[in-house]
């Protein structure tokens, strides 16, 4: 084999095995149970947040600025300040107002398709686990249809 036939197998066998593991990480999309329980990660991590929002309201007389300078403040597991996906949750607050929201599996906000406080149930199966689970002032704004709030 001369050199140019060693280069172009080498070529071929490195273009193989690129092509192989993409196709084997395309293929194990997570199944519909583990997208499930990572919303009630989600969920679970919004509501033990809003119960250290409220403990800090009491504190300090208002909400804090920054979640995980809270979580540090009192001593809890900093992964609360992530959602199931393990990204940091959204929240903005004013001092006396505040919005926590996870936006979903793909992290990107989207437009409500329900009123505030309602249950998410009409919604594609394709985009269910996007939809964003928001909450304002510890009440939910928007979950999902499924899921104890």
């Amino acid at each position: 084999m001369n050199l140019d036939e060693k280069l172009a197998a080498a070529i071929a066998l490195t273009a193989f095995v690129v092509l192989s593991s993409c196709h084997g990480v395309s293929a194990r999309q997570p199944s519909p149970e583990a997208e499930r329980q990572k919303q009630g990660v989600t969920m679970h991590h919004m509501h033990l947040l809003e119960g250290l929002i409220r403990l800090h309201r009491t504190d300090f007389l208002k909400d804090p600025a920054h979640l995980d300078q809270m979580v540090r403040a009192y001593e809890s597991d900093p992964i609360l300040t992530k959602d199931g996906w393990g990204r940091d949750f959204y929240y903005y607050s004013t001092g006396e107002t505040y919005v926590l929201a996870s936006f979903g599996r793909n992290g990107m906000p989207a437009s409500s398709r329900c009123e505030p406080g309602c249950i998410a149930d009409a919604v594609p199966p394709d985009s269910l686990y996007d939809l964003d689970i928001v909450m304002i002032n510890g009440d939910w704004a928007q979950t999902l249809a499924g899921l104890d709030r």
